[in-house]
């Protein structure tokens, strides 16, 4: 089995080819014509014409995957937005993907082709990819959390994906940290565990512009074991609530992902703040939480476009 797999993110497309055993192969992005200028300049970039409708959005991929895999067995994709994968409606495509809003995507791609296709939102293909091949392989209740410019999740329990009512059970970069009367970003998890606030903040400590200062500056810095106490707050935020997702899901265990995850040190100053405040309380949960490193990291969303594909057809 072959299928194409896409990954649907904020400025760019990524497409791939994943085998039966999840490997992956012929790696690609593409960005769209009128896409940001920082997209366009990024290396093996590839473009693709102006994209507005569901119609151009269809033969772009199809296009692509004449050229990918011709003889391909489906198509997978991951999508930043909520999505019912069980009937293929788009509820919001999201600011990057508008044309997609309110659209059936399979029913889009059943007027041009016969393949089957199948489509996840990307937090869940990143649970999916680390519990069908990944770190949390065997586990049947289990949390997700990929780190970037937001927060993806998915969440398994009695080994299935919690959707939601309204699809959006894994929507947690605006969890509200803050008791304010009208909360503003600043209020929110995202915009105090996401990396970018944190190599803002990291930026001006070391006079730099922030867009001189990348996760690479960072790790390198943090592995020296020099401005520690930005990761720190960093991955404070982020055990707090991984310690409340424990209080109310009880998973067996969590997967860290996101390219920043590559970083075993990110993953490990998570695991220590949860320590700290498992160790500190006289109370709370009774088992403490066990954070785990995705094994696909950026990855993990072609990856489990395939794993979605393969639950969804139950092949």
């Amino acid at each position: 089995m072959k299928l194409l797999v896409f990954d649907l993110g904020g400025s760019s497309i990524k497409a791939g080819i994943v085998d039966e055993n999840y490997n992956l192969t012929d790696k690609r992005k593409f960005a769209v014509r009128g896409d940001s200028v920082e997209t366009l300049l990024e290396d093996g970039v590839e473009m693709l014409d102006q994209i507005s409708t569901p119609e151009q959005f269809v033969k772009a991929m199809l296009a692509i995957k004449e050229d990918m895999l011709t003889e391909a067995d489906g198509i997978g994709f991951s999508v930043n937005f909520p999505f019912d994968n069980a009937t293929g409606n788009a509820y919001n495509g999201g600011a990057a993907n508008r044309y997609l809003n309110n659209t059936n995507l399979y029913e889009a791609f059943r007027r041009e082709t016969d393949l089957p296709i199948s489509a996840d939102n990307d937090g869940k293909c990143l649970l999916l990819a680390e519990v069908e091949a990944g770190c949390l392989k065997g586990q049947q209740n289990a949390i997700a959390l990929g780190f970037g410019t937001g927060i993806s999740c998915g969440i398994l329990a009695g080994g299935m994906v919690v959707r939601g009512e309204h699809f959006c059970s894994n929507e947690v970069c605006p969890i509200i940290i803050n008791d304010v009367e009208k909360p503003q970003v600043q209020d929110l998890w995202v915009a105090a565990a996401s990396l970018p606030t944190m190599l803002r903040k990291l930026a001006e400590a070391l006079g730099r512009a922030e867009n001189e200062v990348n996760g690479f500056v960072a790790f390198d810095l943090f592995e020296k074991g020099e401005y520690l106490e930005y990761l720190k707050e960093m991955c404070g935020h982020i055990a707090i609530q991984i310690y409340n997702f424990q209080l109310i899901l009880d998973p067996g265990a969590f997967a860290i992902g996101g390219g920043i995850a590559a970083h075993k040190l990110f993953v490990d100053t998570i695991q220590e703040e949860i320590d700290r405040l498992h160790d500190g309380m006289s109370f709370g949960a009774n088992y403490k939480p066990e954070v785990r490193q995705a094994k696909f990291l950026s990855d993990s969303n072609l990856i489990g476009a395939a794993a979605a594909f393969r639950r969804l057809y139950n092949v």
